[in-house]
């Protein structure tokens, strides 16, 4: 994939510079405006030129190879749609529909009024464009790579999908050709062990259980004396992350372990209780945030009201319980585009309660 930066006097300016450099078929990652001057990242897919040559190996290589490869494995799993930006998300986006999608996913006063004041700035035509840059303006991405420099351990509360996150991870690093390895620090939850195991039989990936902060420092140190470079993945027990005791329990594993927790939150929580939890795991070292179920929610807004109170940058995100269908790296542009298209794929469902669709004013009384 080759990836570039352009800038322009006007969102158009750059827009028309990404077209006549990397053609239709670019994809725009995020945008910014310095002053009187934008900044886009695009992106293209490029082909290689000589037999066996060797590309660079990037996340979004591996994520689509572990798409393809485990689809192929795992006959039992389906595959996964497309996805693709609705005519509707294009179009421009009017003061009242920014503020409607904004209240649909419960995004606090103070953000909204933020990112409206950036995406109606906005010199373009483009709706999800114009969101895309309001979100890069205050809301900060960033991929956990797929060479971590050190252990990673998962953390949050229980049943966020921790494991199933620690799996596709796994399988995103071993069908990358890195070498990985596995421990579990969860010896509370029944059978977090053997779900583990059961992923890891796919990539043949070797996973351990660590009864203790000490014995987890053991093993680590023999993995590293053993193999230098293997990718390492920690799975951790759930804690109340207003518990005093749970998190210093948790924060022995981190310390232990000496890497980076990296905290796992799912979709569809309120922004203010999210926040709170994230704030309690932010203390601990985590900086990443990695959102799941969103293939199960609609309402996405406590994910940026936790990333941002928490000062936490948005990672990966999950659209499915299946490992086969990976994790998706969050920028600025996929989260505009869902933000968008999420009131109306709950509209054409007929699910959405009456009193959350629009502002109060706009309630109208008989």
């Amino acid at each position: 994939m080759r990836i570039q930066t352009f800038t322009g006097n006007t969102m158009q300016d750059a827009m028309d510079r990404v077209r006549e450099d990397l053609g239709e078929d670019a994809i725009i990652l995020s945008s910014r405006q310095y002053g009187t001057t934008v900044q886009v990242r695009a992106a293209v897919e490029t082909v290689l030129s000589g037999i066996g040559e060797a590309a660079p190996l990037l996340d979004i290589d591996i994520e689509q190879k572990l798409q393809s490869e485990l689809r192929r494995r795992v006959e039992s799993l389906g595959a996964a749609g497309d996805e693709t930006t609705s005519a509707a998300a294009s179009e421009p986006l009017s003061a009242m529909r920014l503020a409607e999608v904004l209240k649909f996913h419960g995004i606090t006063a103070s953000l909204a009024l933020a990112l409206r004041r950036v995406a109606l700035a906005m010199d373009t035509e483009n709706g999800t464009l114009a969101l895309a840059s309001a979100l890069d303006s205050r809301i900060r991405f960033a991929s956990l790579p797929a060479r971590p420099k050190g252990p990673v351990l998962l953390v949050g509360p229980p049943g966020v999908g921790k494991t199933s996150t620690i799996a596709k991870l796994m399988a995103r690093s071993a069908l990358g050709g890195l070498p990985v390895q596995v421990f579990t620090t969860d010896t509370v939850r029944s059978g977090a062990e053997d779900q583990l195991k059961a992923s890891a039989e796919i990539t043949n990936t070797p996973v351990s259980t660590a009864a203790t902060p000490d014995e987890l420092c053991a093993l680590l140190k023999a993995s590293k004396e053993a193999s230098p470079d293997v990718v390492t993945f920690i799975d951790t027990p759930g804690v109340n992350p207003f518990s005093a005791d749970d998190l210093g329990v948790l924060g022995e594993i981190i310390e232990a372990s000496e890497g980076e927790p990296v905290l796992v939150a799912p979709a569809g929580i309120d922004g203010a209780e999210l926040a709170d939890s994230s704030l309690a795991f932010k203390k601990l070292g985590a900086d990443l945030l990695i959102a799941t179920r969103l293939d199960a929610s609609r309402r996405l807004g406590g994910l940026l009201v936790a990333a941002d109170v928490a000062a936490l940058k948005l990672s990966h995100v999950s659209h499915s319980p299946y490992v086969a269908d990976g994790l998706k790296a969050a920028n600025p542009m996929s989260f505009a585009k869902w933000l968008l298209e999420a009131p109306k794929s709950t509209e054409a469902g007929d699910t959405r309660p009456p009193d959350t669709s629009v502002d109060g004013m706009n309630k109208g009384t008989a």
